[in-house]
């Protein structure tokens, strides 16, 4: 999973939804020392922004892990999804649907019974409504 992107193990890491705790106490004896957990019905960990959420049940309700998601990750962070691997999720159908709701989905990898895909969190677009006036003015 962590291959799929750069992490440090000083980075801040957030865990969401299903199978949450079992992947923070797998990343803590990997020697993360900054891992948040929060359970599914909470969505969302106690600290601010994570240079990383991982979503451990990528199948069921992704649009709103995504949403919880982008509440908690920085821009550029990386979204790690986790989907069982069904004819359904295949890391294409993920990344497409990563790729609708935002972010810029990277590589992936299947194992014996998932499918993992990371994506950057992509900058909102903003819109600079005084300059636009100005302009059309």
């Amino acid at each position: 999973m962590m291959a799929l992107t750069r992490l440090d193990r000083r980075d801040h890491v957030a865990v969401l939804g299903q199978g949450g705790l079992d992947t923070a106490l797998a990343l803590w004896r990997a020697g993360f020392v900054h891992v948040d957990v929060a359970p599914e019905r909470l969505n969302r960990p106690a600290f601010g922004t994570a240079d990383a959420v991982i979503i451990g049940n990528g199948n069921e309700r992704l649009a709103k892990a995504v949403d919880a998601a982008r509440g908690v990750l920085r821009v550029g962070g990386w979204l790690i999804v986790r989907a069982q691997r069904t004819a359904a999720d295949s890391i294409e159908s993920v990344r497409r649907r990563l790729k609708e709701a935002g972010f810029a989905p990277g590589p992936g990898l299947v194992d014996a019974d998932s499918v993992w895909v990371a994506a950057r969190r992509r900058p909102e677009l903003t819109l600079h409504v005084n300059a636009m006036r100005s302009r059309i003015a």
